[in-house]
């Protein structure tokens, strides 16, 4: 089933710098949130958008990939570097290899091809 459970509707999966609430940190993680705050404080910051962590986790749960990291890092010594980076890749593994829903991909593509209009 296609669907964005987690997010209020298909339109809040993808959001644009200035559509972003001022704390937005939740939604749109670190790197988000400040060049949202950099782009309405008037900072040169290239137009873009970013995946609400709401569709990410939802991406994650639809592919079962949730329980994966949680079975992966359920016992993990985080002193232990190679277990940590083996983890890791695993999981970055997951993710690239995991198609996402058509609908978040179109919600994407049509952020993306506003980016280009404008």
């Amino acid at each position: 089933m296609e669907h964005l459970a987690l997010s209020k509707s298909l339109a809040d999966a993808v959001l644009g710098f200035a559509d972003l609430p001022a704390d937005s940190r939740a939604i749109a993680g670190g790197k988000g949130a400040s060049l949202s705050r950099m782009a309405a404080a008037g900072l040169p910051v290239p137009p873009g958008f970013v995946v609400a962590a709401d569709a990410f986790r939802e991406c994650l749960e639809s592919c079962g990939g949730a329980a994966v990291i949680a079975n992966l890092t359920k016992d993990l010594n985080v002193d232990d570097t190679r277990a940590v980076e083996h983890a890791a890749e695993s999981i970055r593994t997951m993710i690239v290899s995991t198609p996402m829903s058509a609908a978040l991909a179109r919600a994407i593509v049509a952020a993306h091809t506003a980016l280009e209009r404008n």
